[in-house]
């Protein structure tokens, strides 16, 4: 017997083993405490050479989930043994052959007794009762889930993705004796990946988070409006509120912010506005069964007295924030009390507060956006992950509902190869022992064709349901149920990409680029060659072959942005006639890349911006044809003096800022781009000017890294444009110069992470190098 609450572990069964051993129980438990029918174990004969005696059976005012479970189980039955098998009312008289589905009079006329209540919504029972098979649970969802439940775990059927299924096929079907109860360990289960909203496949695997799961699905888990978050912008709008009232909004370095700010959640208005707001709201869509009442998407939180005090008292930001979203949910409780309040355990209030505690309706939703995501949480040594166990750790204990969001890819490119996919049982079963209730899993949520999403997708729905299904199992007949005679070295990559990460403990956060550490050129080529292997074993199946193209994409992109922006020498250069000759293979790539994302419906390359794939295949010209350079004469080297001038600016930036609209805190001479010459290690600019000598004619190419963003720029000619908000990233320039010295000038900001510049060239008769400061020179 095992708990009723727990999933057993069990090996995983290759796909011809499973149509042999269908009459082997996949997992043993028992039901719920309640008298049976004492009857001797038999082996049920539901049908053979597609005849069936048997009928199923539903109440007549059945809830509509699981009428179309009852439907589902009718097709599918059908599907494996081609054998019918009608559904009738309970009003029917009872039979000696039926699989009763639900609560219904023929359950209660086989003596066959069930605790509903402790199964909840979600929960079921499957049993066999002499020649009889029951099925019952929640009305909700839990009849609907038993039937999948059947299906997937006694007779085989994988739903892969919305396309790829596989249903076995059966001359004799078997079913030994049954009694098990499956009651799910999370109430809220979602793989956010587009792949994975399709209503079917999420109900087909016991999903619960999708919008799109309609009434006969047993609908989903439903927030106010459909709001995940960062909802306190809605219940205090500043320009409502702040021109009156500035001081409901967060106090920051003295003042009080309109933009991008926080309420001051100590305040006695701020509260009573937002509780009120929160209870109009909910009388618009009563039907809901969570509202969001948490911080905005920002670090400016109140720094007030009474705030700053709460939070010293308390020794977290979340103090003030909890108090409030207490005072909301006990208003909520009183007037909506099936309704529960969830706020955010984010960043800044991640972690717990010593004394406050959350309430019985409230949801605490702890998030991993800071950790590494390459190595199981629990066992990574980065200390973000240290950090984030501990924290969930501590509000385990205090919380009475704890939901997690966590993060499944690279939100800067979608298609960067990324070492997740064999952590997420680890972290599942970590969330589980926890005491988690709620997992939600953010992936490629905004666009079809991410890196690996619908594997990721159907790993992440596996645990969710059972968290002892195995990741091994769950990845091996995905590959092989998607991509067939290819699965063997799609699996062989996935493998080398992941213990790449584990074996040179390489941290990997949620904004990797295809320049970061864990992809080199070995492992890109070795990657290439065994996508070959992959399309080669499948060259003769058009839509398995079309899969394993859209897989391949991943790799395409990386080994393609790698050559667009310089950091794989895919080309030649001829310094003497300051030409760039381009790497044919490289060429004949650019193609086949392109039409995998026509046929991926792939939208964007990362979350904020719809991609345009015409403007972004213009951006590989300059890799596909070869390209003579005009050279750029050097200046005048008189009056001229080591070093470069430089100008020191403090703000708060997303990308660089207008430096002709700043007046700099600071100016100088530096012997190079040194940002060590800054005071702060975040929120700063730096603007470096002067010349660079170059020994000989040729053609150069300039490297710089940074954390956040720079430019680098030769004359008037922008050479490396390395913009934007990132950490550690590399971006190649070219640019041909006559011998001699040439003006320069690099811009770069820090952001709010820590700030790292480091600008490198080489040459004719030069390797990569940093530039060394007897290169380099400023106006007297």
């Amino acid at each position: 017997m095992m708990n009723t609450n727990v999933f057993s572990r069990r090996i995983a069964v290759t796909c011809s083993c499973i149509l042999i051993a269908f009459a082997v129980p996949l997992f043993a438990s028992r039901a719920i405490a309640g008298e049976t029918e004492n009857k001797k174990p038999a082996e049920i004969l539901l049908a053979e050479a597609g005849k069936s005696v048997y009928r199923i059976v539903v109440a007549d005012d059945a809830s509509e989930s699981t009428m179309h479970g009852a439907r589902e189980l009718q097709t599918f039955l059908k599907q494996i043994t081609d054998a019918d098998f009608p559904v009738v009312s309970d009003n029917t008289s009872l039979k000696p052959h039926e699989i009763i589905i639900g609560n219904n009079s023929h359950l209660a006329q086989i003596g066959v007794k069930i605790d509903f209540e402790k199964l909840g919504d979600e929960g079921y029972v499957i049993k066999t009762s002499g020649n009889r098979l029951v099925i019952a649970g929640g009305s909700l969802r839990g009849n609907l889930y038993g039937v999948y439940g059947l299906l997937e775990d006694h007779l085989g059927c994988r739903w892969f993705t919305s396309e790829v299924s596989r249903i076995p096929k059966r001359r004799k079907l078997t079913l030994p004796e049954i009694d098990e109860t499956r009651i799910p360990v999370f109430e809220y289960r979602y793989p956010f990946v587009t792949e994975c909203f399709d209503p079917d496949w999420s109900a087909h695997n016991r999903m619960n988070g999708s919008k799109k799961l309609t009434k006969k699905h047993g609908g989903y888990v439903k927030r106010w409006h459909d709001i995940f978050g960062h909802s306190f912008q809605f219940f205090l709008p500043p320009a409502k509120y702040f021109d009156k009232h500035p001081e409901y909004f967060a106090l920051v370095k003295g003042k009080r912010l309109k933009d991008h700010s926080q309420p001051c959640c100590t305040n006695e208005d701020v509260i009573k506005i937002i509780k009120e707001g929160v209870l109009k709201a909910l009388r618009t869509d009563p039907a809901c069964s969570i509202v969001h009442v948490s911080q905005n998407d920002n670090f400016n939180q109140c720094r007030c007295d009474k705030c700053k005090a709460l939070s010293a008292k308390e020794g977290s930001d979340m103090a003030p924030v909890l108090k409030l979203v207490n005072a909301v949910a006990e208003a909520v409780e009183k007037e909506f009390p099936k309704i529960s309040v969830m706020t955010f355990a984010y960043q800044w209030t991640r972690k717990p507060p010593k004394t406050i505690r959350p309430r019985k309706n409230v949801i605490i939703q702890l998030c991993s956006i800071e950790c590494c995501f390459a190595h199981p949480l629990a066992e990574c040594n980065d200390e973000r992950n240290r950090a984030f166990v501990k924290d969930l750790e501590a509000w385990s204990k205090i919380c009475n509902r704890l939901w997690i969001w966590d993060y499944n890819t690279s939100f800067t490119h979608y298609l960067v190869p990324f070492p997740n996919q064999r952590v997420r049982d680890d972290n599942i079963r970590l969330f589980q022992k926890n005491n988690v209730k709620g997992v939600f899993e953010q992936d490629c949520y905004n666009t079809r064709g991410g890196e690996l999403a619908e594997l990721g997708g159907y790993i992440t729905a596996r645990h969710l349901w059972n968290p002892d299904y195995g990741e091994d199992r769950a990845m091996n007949e995905f590959l092989e149920g998607v991509y067939g005679k290819a699965a063997p070295f799609i699996r062989k990559y996935i493998d080398m990409l992941h213990d790449r990460s584990e074996k040179e403990n390489i941290h990997n956060n949620i904004w990797i680029g295809f320049d970061y550490r864990h992809l080199t050129e070995k492992l890109l080529a070795e990657a290439d060659r065994l996508f070959e292997k992959a399309e080669a074993a499948v060259a003769d199946g058009p839509g398995v072959l079309k899969r394993v193209k859209i897989a391949r994409m991943s790799v395409d992109y990386a080994i393609l942005e790698r050559a667009r922006f310089g950091i794989s020498r895919n080309y030649k250069i001829d310094h003497e006639n300051f030409r760039i000759i381009p790497d044919p293979v490289c060429v004949r790539r650019i193609g086949p890349f392109f039409e995998a994302i026509r046929l991926s419906g792939l939208t964007r390359l990362r979350e904020w911006n719809r991609a345009d794939f015409k403007k972004y295949r213009e951006g590989f010209k300059h890799v596909v044809t070869e390209r003579k350079l005009t050279p750029m004469e050097p200046v005048d080297s008189k009056d001229l003096a080591p070093g470069l001038a430089y100008e020191y600016y403090e703000g708060n930036w997303r990308k660089l800022p207008d430096f002709a609209k700043l007046t700099p805190l600071k100016s100088g001479i530096a012997n190079s781009f040194d940002i060590g010459i800054t005071k702060k290690k975040q929120n700063f600019a730096v603007k470096f000017t002067g010349f660079i000598e170059v020994p000989a004619d040729g053609i150069y190419t300039f490297i710089t890294t940074s954390s956040a963003g720079n430019k680098l720029y030769i004359g008037n000619q922008l050479v490396v444009d390395n913009d934007g908000f990132h950490h550690a990233a590399e971006r190649v320039g070219l640019a041909a110069l006559k011998a001699g010295k040439h003006p320069v000038t690099v811009t770069y900001y820090a952001g709010t992470m820590d700030g790292m510049l480091d600008v490198s060239y080489k040459g004719p008769g030069l390797k990569k190098q940093k530039i060394p400061s007897k290169a380099l020179f400023h106006k007297k």
